[in-house]
């Protein structure tokens, strides 16, 4: 909820077209007080047979993820009084230009996109026994973010994995990307360079 004026004053970006609302909370937040209500005032329900809507699809995932880091960077960027990438750059260039300060940044995407996201999509492809968005997940963060973060997810991932102990070719992909991540990603998708 908010006040007109304040969805007036900070409109949507055609810039983001599949994560537009959080690159809005995000610009709002650097004006504005959020503030967190407690109770819950509804509830969304996704049916099984349509987690192809969280993005299991090869191109739909990875431009999601990419365009979450994009919106986060475009908001740093303005924070520490840097021009927002987004006027003057495409997406590919705004996270090649970005790759040293994702890797070394000890705050928001290290500790809450990547390891909440990554063991989100680690936990849908050991609920639906998708080998692909496994690969897929674990490239992204050992291209974007540092391979402490992937051990983290892995392990929060694995306190949950009790309930499908025979999802073994996705153990072996988990377990090939901790031993050789560069070859991993190298193998898994040949654009990213880790």
């Amino acid at each position: 909820m908010a006040r007109r004026h304040v969805l007036l004053e900070t409109p949507m970006r055609p810039f983001f077209s599949v994560v537009e609302d959080y690159d809005f909370v995000l610009r709002c937040a650097e004006t504005y007080t959020l503030v967190r209500i407690p109770d819950f005032l509804y509830h969304y329900r996704m049916a099984d047979n349509k987690h192809d809507s969280l993005s299991t699809s090869d191109k739909k995932y990875i431009t999601i993820w990419h365009y979450h880091l994009v919106a986060w960077l475009s908001s740093y960027y303005r924070r520490n009084n840097m021009a927002d990438p987004i006027n003057h750059k495409t997406i590919e260039n705004i996270l090649s230009d970005a790759r040293p300060i994702l890797k070394n940044l000890a705050s928001y995407p290290r500790r809450k996109l990547f390891i909440s996201r990554s063991t989100r999509a680690l936990s849908l492809s050991l609920q639906h026994n998708d080998l692909h968005m496994c690969r897929m997940t674990l490239a992204l963060v050992l291209t974007y973010s540092t391979y402490s973060n992937l051990c983290h997810a892995i392990v929060r991932l694995l306190l949950r994995s009790m309930r499908y102990p025979y999802r073994v070719a996705l153990y072996r992909e988990i377990a090939c990307a901790l031993i050789f991540p560069r070859l991993f990603v190298a193998k898994t998708n040949p654009h990213m360079t880790p």
